[in-house]
């Protein structure tokens, strides 16, 4: 009996559609069934419907595969669920063309935003598409906010949490991320410019100078939402006398200012910076014995940060000047000038 060859069920197109593929798998099921042998057969039924089985063995193979395209086909059918992802964003210090491009980038593919609504300018999300939802985090309590990370995982979604300033600095982020693991959703976190640095900005200064000062304290003090460890506080820290940026104290000047005076100076230079780099901005210059003279305490209780340094001193008072770009100083990068036996090749341009 000759039997006819079939082609390679793989070479096969299967470029048809579900209900034509489902509707010759239904057929071929049903031939099967039919060329099954029955206890009733003669022997030459028996021959017969062997030698049919064995034509068509390929037949099998290809019901099969037509079977698993179905399958495939139903199953690519089926919506995707993404990858959860939350992105810590700092938004900066206020003013929108402050934030990180790859801040802005993140924001404008987000599927979901939360964002610091007390101090995260409205504007700033106007770098989010219009139909995603917003939530103002003002509102929410920690256990509101992880409800809304749960339902952003169960739909996929990509999540931009938006903080200012810098989320690594008072940025309440660490107690979100534990709840992320504990979720099991994955975060990444974009860094922001702080606002100490915008308000440095907004002064014209330069924070750590030479031979008067190289370091840079950031605290606060202690409030309602969390203290500030007792080994931390202002006065112990002030004894530095280094340049000190204090967060989040502007409803408590007066003591701030008093605990200072235990080891600055009092001709020490300070100011009050208050949103830095808004259209509403404020500043407010003088030394640090005489920063409170005259000043309506009330008006400076928030968004406001103090700033105390012999380094915020007007430049036309430096005495000495970094050997960063002194002609004699060399580096890896810069030759020193000829003559000069006072540079060594091993420092390196910072």
């Amino acid at each position: 009996m000759n039997v006819t060859t079939h082609p390679d069920p793989r070479q096969i197109n299967l470029a048809v559609t579900q209900e034509e593929l489902a509707l010759l798998l239904n057929s071929m099921n049903h031939l099967l069934q039919l060329m099954s042998p029955k206890d009733d057969q003669s022997p030459s039924q028996a021959w017969y419907d062997a030698e049919l089985s064995a034509a068509v063995g390929s037949r099998q193979k290809i019901a099969a595969l037509l079977a698993e395209t179905i399958r495939q086909k139903e199953a690519l059918a089926q919506p995707r669920v993404k990858e959860a992802r939350v992105y810590f964003i700092g938004a900066g210090p206020g003013a929108p063309d402050l934030i990180t491009v790859r801040g802005a980038q993140l924001l404008a593919t987000c599927d979901l935003v939360l964002y610091a609504g007390s101090l995260v300018p409205a504007k700033l999300l106007d770098y989010a598409p219009d139909n995603v939802e917003k939530h103002d985090t003002a509102t929410l309590s920690l256990p509101e906010q992880i409800e809304l990370y749960q339902q952003a995982k169960q739909a996929g979604l990509q999540v931009a949490r938006v903080h200012s300033g810098d989320p690594a600095i008072y940025g309440a982020t660490a107690e979100q991320m534990q709840a992320l693991q504990a979720l099991e959703i994955a975060y990444e976190v974009v860094p922001g410019v702080s606002s100490f640095t915008a308000c440095a900005a907004a002064l014209g200064a330069e924070l750590t100078r030479p031979n008067v000062t190289q370091t840079i304290i950031l605290t606060r003090t202690s409030g309602r939402a969390s203290p500030v460890p007792d080994s931390e506080n202002l006065a112990s820290l002030a004894a530095h006398r280094a340049s000190l940026c204090v967060f989040l104290g502007g409803n408590q000047l007066p003591g701030n200012v008093a605990e200072l005076l235990r080891h600055y100076p009092p001709q020490t230079p300070a100011a009050l910076v208050q949103r830095a780099s808004q259209p509403e901005e404020r500043r407010h210059v003088a030394t640090l014995g005489t920063l409170l003279d005259g000043l309506k305490l009330s008006e400076w209780a928030l968004t406001t940060m103090l700033l105390v340094s012999p380094a915020l001193g007007s430049v036309e008072q430096l005495q000495s000047l970094s050997r960063l770009y002194d002609p004699e100083y060399a580096h890896r990068f810069r030759r020193a000038a000829k003559n000069s036996d006072t540079a060594s090749s091993q420092d390196v341009d910072g």
